[in-house]
């Protein structure tokens, strides 16, 4: 919650409305709609506040038997999720990593895509998965990382 007291309200609103937009394309509408185009230039704020997200040339509908899409690459590279070059399936999951991506944008005050960093850390994402992996010591529970697990009453077990 601290995180996004850091952030003005106008992002907040954006991003909470834009999740909402997602969730609706995702689940409540009456067929799956894959945006297949999610990024912050595509995500408005009026005066309002009311989001709109835009742009959905690259969008599909897919048949309600399926929950995923095979088609030629679309979208932009630095929001595009890192399985979609090798699989050339859309699915759902997709926007949401491109959605993880604008998130990032937000929470960071950087660009998705930066060239003046190492090619590992050319991307946002790809900057943020890094960090994580050399943080994750610090993150995770001692317990964790020895393979125990506390139980409900609080005695530890070795994980199988």
């Amino acid at each position: 919650m601290l995180i996004l007291l850091l952030i003005n309200h106008k992002n907040i609103v954006k991003l909470l409305e834009s999740a909402d937009a997602l969730a609706y394309l995702h689940s409540t509408a009456s067929a799956l709609i894959i945006h297949g185009d999610v990024k912050s230039s595509n995500i408005f704020l009026d005066e309002n506040f009311i989001t709109e997200v835009s742009d959905f040339e690259a969008s599909k509908l897919v048949p309600k038997d399926k929950d995923q899409l095979a088609t030629l690459v679309q979208g932009t590279r630095d929001y595009l999720d890192p399985e979609y070059p090798q699989t050339r399936q859309l699915t759902d999951r997709s926007d949401v990593y491109s959605f993880g991506v604008v998130l990032l944008e937000l929470l960071t005050g950087k660009n998705a895509l930066y060239f003046a960093r190492s090619k590992e850390e050319r991307t946002l994402a790809s900057t943020f998965t890094l960090a994580m992996e050399k943080r994750l010591s610090e993150i995770l529970d001692n317990q964790v990382k020895r393979g125990r697990r506390r139980t409900d009453s609080g005695s530890q077990s070795t994980r199988r």
